[in-house]
């Protein structure tokens, strides 16, 4: 059973065609949905989307144990694309994309600057 789903897996990977989205209604495959997996709380109560960002980014921030999640900051985590939607759109790896919000972490801001630099 455990190498049948294996060997189901490496096909959905290597089966993915490059360029078969419209990728003006797509988005790059990178980032996860912001605290579905591994959300992350710091000693203050601030909730963060996984530990791989900084608690000490105001950006990163979404939301706290007293108030829940803030669901405009989980949304602008997960649109990172939106801040290169330019170059994403015309990229030929867009579907294979890695890159999660945490390469975009200006501090108060999603650095467009940050994002193409690690792109």
């Amino acid at each position: 059973m455990a190498l049948s789903y294996m060997y189901t897996m490496v096909n959905c990977f290597y089966d993915r065609r490059i360029g078969y989205k419209n990728q003006n209604k797509a988005h790059p495959s990178g980032p996860c949905i912001p605290g579905q997996r591994k959300l992350f709380c710091n000693v203050d109560g601030q909730l963060f989307p996984c530990e791989r960002v900084s608690e000490t980014s105001s950006i990163m921030k979404i939301g706290d144990i007293h108030n829940g999640f803030n669901v405009e900051a989980v949304k602008r985590i997960l649109n990172v694309g939106k801040v290169t939607k330019e170059e994403c759109s015309k990229c030929w790896v867009f579907d294979f994309c890695t890159q999660c919000v945490a390469f975009a972490d200006g501090g108060d801001t999603v650095s467009r600057e940050k994002r193409l630099r690690e792109c």
